[in-house]
C-alpha cells in the first residue's frame, strides 16, 4: 500500500484542521494493535499498527472493546483522558508522527505528553513519552532480546529510529544530484531507499512521468533526467485522492496523485475519507475473499468442467451436421434406381438442388434400395443425436450462465449474511452438500436501496434468490426492470408507483445495473430495461434466470463515487 510520507503529510494537514485544540473524551483499544481516541467533537482518531496494514485516519467505525482493558489502554487513559491535543508533527517526511498533548494533574500543574506513532510495517508502534522524552509505555514493547540497537521499554529515553534518508523537501538540486549520481543501483530503488516519504509506487510514477526506465542505473542518468525527477517531485500538487482498483474491482492501492499503472480508480473528497474508506472496504474484501475461498474454488472447478463439456458437445454437433447429407444421398439413390446396380462401389449422380455432381459410396453386397435405407438410418440416427446435443448444449449454457452469476454475486458480496445466502442457494441447487453447513437461525438480507434526485426508489438484488424475490414478489407490473445485456449481474427495479420515470432516474438505474455486474469496470455497458410485466421465469429455471420482452437498451459507464451518493 502507498501509505508513504507524502500521503501521511496530507493526512496530518487535514487532521490539524479537525482535531487540534480539542479535548480527549474517551480512549479505546478494540484490537490488540489498534487505538481509537475519541475527541469532544465526536471525531474518532484511529491509529493502527497492524504489521501488514498500519495506518491512521478519522473514522466513524465503532468496534466493541475487550471486557478487560489492556495495560497500554489503562496507561493512555490515565495520562491522556481530558488532555488537549495541541499539535501534530511529522518527523521530516518520514512515517513518524508526534501527537503533542497538554493536561493538568490533580494539583493543577500543566503536564506535557507526546504520543509517537511509527508506521514502519512490522516495526510499527505507538509510544507514550513525557516532556523529557522518557518512555512511559508503548503498545508494543521491544526488549533487548528483540533488538540490541533500539529498545522500547518504560523508563528509558526514547530515540527515533536511525534513518540515513534525506528529506527531499529540504535539500537543493545539487545535494539531490550528488546523492543519486553516486548510486550504482536501479533508480526507482534509489528514490524510495534514499529519500524520506517516497514509496516504491510513488517512485515508479515519477519515473513514468519523466519517461525514464525504472531499471536504469541511477549513476547513468543525465542532468536533464535528474532535473525532471527533482522538479516533478517538488512541483506536484497533492490535492487528488484516488482509490485504485484491480481487474476484479477490488481495492488495490491509493494515493494523493494518479498512479498510471491502474486503469480504474475512485475519487474521494479528502485524504482522510480516502484512507478510512480504503481500509474499511479492504478489510471487508479480504475477510469475504478468505471466507469464500473454498466456495470460489468449487464454482471455478465446475465452470471449467462445463466449459470442457460444451467444447466436446460443439465438436459432436459439427459431426451431426452431416445428417442432412445422409438424407440427400438416400433420396438421390431412390430417385436414380435405374442407374444403380447391385455390386457397384459408388455412383456419380446430379444433386438436383445445386446441379452439382456428387459421388455416393455404395455397399456392393446391398441392393440400391438397401443402400438408400442405410443412408436414411444414418440420417435418423444423426437427427436424434443432433436434437439431443442441442438440448445438452442449451442446458450446459444455462448452467454456465448460472455459475457465472454466482461468481458475480460472490464478487459483489460485502457481508457474511449474503455469503451464507449464496451457500444456501448452492445447497438447494445441489452444488453443495448440507453436511457441515450451519444455517443461522434467521438470515435476513435486504437489497441495496438507492433514491434518485426525483424521488424514485431503486432496488438492486444481492444474489440470485433475492433477484427472483425482488422481480416477482416485491415489484408491481408497471415497475421498470433492468439488467446488463448478456452479462451476469443483479436485477434492478425502479419502483414507479404508476408514474413516468425521468431520464436521469433511468440512467442512474442503468449505471447501478452495470456496477453490480461482471462489467462494473467497463465503459459503454449495454443495459436492457422493460416493464416487470414483460419479465418471465421459465418453468424449472435456476434462481435469477429469466426471459424478458419488449426491452429497450441504454449504454452506461458506472461511476462508484457518484452512485454511492444516492445510496439510502
Amino acid at each position: 500500500m502507498a501509505y508513504d510520507g507524502i500521503v501521511l503529510a496530507q493526512v496530518i494537514k487535514e487532521l490539524k484542521e479537525k482535531i487540534i485544540g480539542l479535548k480527549v473524551d474517551k480512549i479505546f483499544q478494540p484490537e490488540k494493535d489498534e487505538i481509537n481516541i475519541l475527541f469532544r467533537n465526536k471525531n474518532r482518531l484511529k491509529l493502527s499498527i497492524n504489521s501488514s496494514m498500519p495506518y491512521m485516519t478519522l473514522t466513524n467505525q465503532k468496534k466493541s472493546n475487550p471486557p478487560t482493558p489492556p495495560n497500554f489502554l489503562i496507561v493512555l487513559r490515565k495520562y491522556l483522558s481530558g488532555a488537549i491535543l495541541k499539535d501534530i508533527e511529522q518527523v521530516g517526511m518520514d512515517r513518524v508522527v508526534r501527537f503533542s498533548f497538554v493536561s493538568r494533574n490533580e494539583l493543577g500543574d500543566v503536564l506535557d505528553f507526546d504520543l509517537i506513532y511509527e508506521l514502519m510495517g512490522k516495526h510499527s508502534n505507538l509510544i507514550l513519552v513525557n516532556d523529557e522524552d522518557v518512555i512511559i509505555d508503548s503498545l508494543k514493547r521491544v526488549p533487548p532480546f528483540m533488538s540490541h540497537v533500539r529498545q522500547i521499554l518504560p523508563n528509558i529515553k526514547f530515540k527515533l529510529i536511525e534513518n540515513s534518508q534525506l528529506n527531499i523537501i529540504d535539500i537543493d538540486y545539487k545535494a539531490f544530484k550528488s546523492k543519486v549520481s553516486a548510486e550504482d543501483e536501479k533508480i526507482f530503488k534509489v528514490l524510495y531507499q534514499s529519500f524520506q516519504g517516497l514509496s516504491p509506487a510513488f517512485s515508479k510514477e515519477i519515473l513514468y512521468r519523466c519517461q525514464i526506465e525504472k531499471n536504469m542505473i541511477a549513476g547513468d542518468l543525465s542532468d536533464l533526467e535528474l532535473i525532471c525527477i527533482y522538479d516533478t517531485i517538488l512541483k506536484l500538487e497533492y490535492n487528488e485522492n484516488f482509490i485504485f482498483l484491480d481487474s476484479d474491482g477490488l481495492f488495490k492501492d491509493f494515493h494523493v496523485i494518479g498512479l498510471s499503472r491502474y486503469d480504474s480508480h475512485i475519487n474521494k473528497n479528502s485524504t482522510l475519507e480516502l484512507i478510512d474508506d480504503f481500509y474499511k472496504m479492504r478489510d471487508i474484501q479480504i475477510h469475504i475473499r478468505q471466507k469464500s475461498t473454498d466456495l470460489r474454488k468449487l464454482i471455478d472447478t465446475r465452470i471449467k468442467r462445463i466449459e470442457n463439456k460444451l467444447e466436446n458437445l460443439y465438436l459432436d454437433m459439427n459431426s451431426s451436421l452431416e445428417a442432412d447429407e445422409y438424407m440427400l444421398k438416400g433420396e438421390l439413390i431412390i430417385s436414380n434406381l435405374h442407374q444403380i446396380k447391385k455390386g457397384m462401389e459408388n455412383v456419380d449422380l446430379i444433386n438436383y438442388y445445386t446441379n452439382e455432381n456428387i459421388i455416393i459410396k455404395l455397399d456392393t453386397t446391398k441392393t440400391p434400395q438397401e443402400n438408400s435405407q442405410i443412408y436414411y438410418k444414418k440420417y435418423n440416427k444423426m437427427k436424434t443425436a443432433k436434437l439431443y446435443l442441442e438440448t445438452e448444449i442449451k442446458k450446459a449454457k444455462e448452467e454456465l450462465e448460472y455459475l457465472y452469476s454466482i461468481t458475480t454475486s460472490i464478487e459483489n458480496t460485502v457481508d457474511d449474511i449474503n455469503l451464507e445466502l449464496i451457500k444456501e442457494e448452492l445447497i438447494s441447487e445441489g452444488y453443495l452438500k448440507s453436511k457441515g453447513f450451519k444455517k443461522p437461525k434467521k438470515l435476513i438480507s435486504k437489497p441495496h436501496e438507492f433514491k434518485s434526485e426525483s424521488g424514485f426508489m431503486i432496488s438492486v438484488g444481492k444474489n440470485n434468490k433475492e433477484n427472483d424475490m425482488l422481480t416477482f414478489k416485491k415489484s408491481s407490473n408497471s415497475d421498470i426492470w433492468l439488467h446488463v445485456k448478456d452479462i451476469p449481474g443483479s436485477h434492478v427495479i425502479i419502483s414507479t408507483k404508476g408514474k413516468d420515470v425521468d431520464d436521469e432516474t433511468l440512467l442512474l438505474a442503468g449505471q447501478l445495473a452495470a456496477y453490480y455486474s461482471k462489467a462494473r469496470l467497463s465503459s459503454n455497458v449495454p443495459v436492457d430495461y422493460t416493464e416487470v410485466r414483460h419479465v418471465k421465469k421459465p418453468s424449472g429455471a435456476k434462481p435469477g434466470f429469466v426471459n424478458y420482452f419488449h426491452q429497450h437498451t441504454l449504454y452506461v459507464t458506472p461511476d462508484e463515487e457518484k452512485l454511492l451518493n444516492f445510496k439510502v
